[in-house]
């Protein structure tokens, strides 16, 4: 099993984030991520840029709404609660 709180902590790729799994991600929905996904997507929205790789969200949420977000944890319940798109672009 991988230890990803090991692998954060020290920087390291997560060993199920490749290539392949990273451009999967691609024009989905946040809301529609599993559990491997989602680890994939958040190590890649923190730590991408050192492995070349640039993920955005594109979301529906009203602007207010995500300009009240006291912390980065609000701000993603309420991306994850309205329609939303990935897009994934690498150097």
């Amino acid at each position: 099993m991988v230890d990803m709180a090991k692998q954060r902590r020290f920087g390291v790729k997560p060993e199920f984030a490749t290539q392949v799994s990273i451009e999967e991600l691609h024009g989905r929905d946040v809301a529609t991520l599993n559990a491997d996904e989602k680890a994939a997507f958040d190590f890649f929205v923190t730590q991408g840029r050192k492995y070349g790789v640039a993920i955005s969200v594109i979301s529906e949420a009203p602007q207010e709404e995500l300009e009240r977000a006291n912390s980065r944890q609000q701000y993603d319940e309420i991306v994850e609660r309205y329609p939303s798109r990935i897009t994934v672009t690498s150097n």
